[in-house]
């Protein structure tokens, strides 16, 4: 059942079998856009243009996210509904670092920390993992804001077993 429908472009939630939470679906045409709504982050209308920006990772998607074109009217209307339906924009949580490794479900967080890289199947920043490295340096102190993913709990496997901070923005501290 879709929870928006406009001129060009509706959305709503399912289900996909084997998943455990929904995703979104953008439909435009007959293409559709699968987002998790759980890493949204916010949804802005842009002319004909929808921007969206968070963690969708979980679906083999960047960061950031356009859906274009659609109505511009469209895009106003459908930001809302999200902003609506998924209380946005989120703001991330201001965690100490010390605390980052005692967090136990997915949570959107930003954290001053240091990034102190070594072996590939170790954590690298305050006891959890980055998701990515890009344009930082060993040994420096980062604002990092992302979703901190906890290990899920599950059987250990080889490599890395332990929480990871799917980074959406780096910056120095």
């Amino acid at each position: 059942m879709a929870f928006f429908t406009g001129r060009t472009v509706s959305a709503r939630e399912v289900l996909l079998k084997g998943s455990t939470s929904p995703l979104f679906v953008i439909d435009q045409g007959t293409s559709a856009l699968y987002l998790p709504p759980e890493g949204l982050v916010s949804a802005i209308a842009r002319g004909d243009a929808l921007d969206l920006v968070g963690d969708f990772s979980r679906v083999a998607r960047s960061n950031e996210v356009s859906v274009s074109p659609i109505d511009s009217r469209d895009a106003v209307d459908l930001a809302a509904a999200l902003a609506s339906r998924y209380e946005l924009p989120r703001r991330p949580l201001a965690v100490p670092a010390e605390r980052l490794v005692t967090l136990t479900h997915l949570t959107y967080v930003r954290v001053r920390g240091a990034y102190t890289p070594g072996h590939f199947e170790e954590s690298d920043f305050e006891g959890v993992k980055l998701s990515r490295h890009d344009g930082i340096e060993p040994r420096r102190r980062y604002v990092v804001e992302g979703f901190l993913a906890p290990h899920d709990g599950g059987p250990l496997h080889p490599g890395y077993n332990g929480a990871y901070l799917r980074v959406l923005r780096i910056e120095p501290a």
